[in-house]
């Protein structure tokens, strides 16, 4: 579930956006995907979809990480190779299966305080 909107991650994934194709895979639902586009719109006037070329919900494709079938799909839809691909998640399963398909990983560890932007050491 996608929680918060930090203005430093905002800023991130756009500059991010104007060097690289940008994906999100989220498992969610009808109801927090709602929440957090109502909440980006009133915080920054525009939804999440927008800093993304393509966002891949689990409720709107039927399949939800870390099942490989929804990394293939992504891979497939969006004509990405595995590797040159990075995906950045907060879940070691969800890391896991990325690997086992080629997908060079990144774990931001909520746990132990990692935060994407340090891990990147893009500021």
């Amino acid at each position: 579930m996608l929680l918060d909107f930090p203005p430093k991650r905002i800023k991130l994934i756009q500059n991010l956006k104007n060097k690289y194709r940008l994906f999100l895979l989220s498992n969610t639902n009808i109801i927090h995907f709602n929440q957090y586009n109502n909440d980006l719109e009133n915080q920054y006037g525009f939804e999440l979809d927008s800093l993304f070329e393509k966002a891949y919900y689990s409720y709107k494709i039927g399949m939800r990480k870390p099942d490989k079938e929804v990394y293939e799909y992504v891979l497939n839809d969006s004509k990405l190779n595995p590797h040159e691909t990075l995906f950045i998640d907060d879940a070691l399963s969800n890391i896991d299966t990325a690997k086992r398909l080629g997908i060079k990983t990144m774990l931001i560890d909520i746990t132990k305080g990692d935060d994407i932007i340090e891990k990147l050491n893009y500021f």
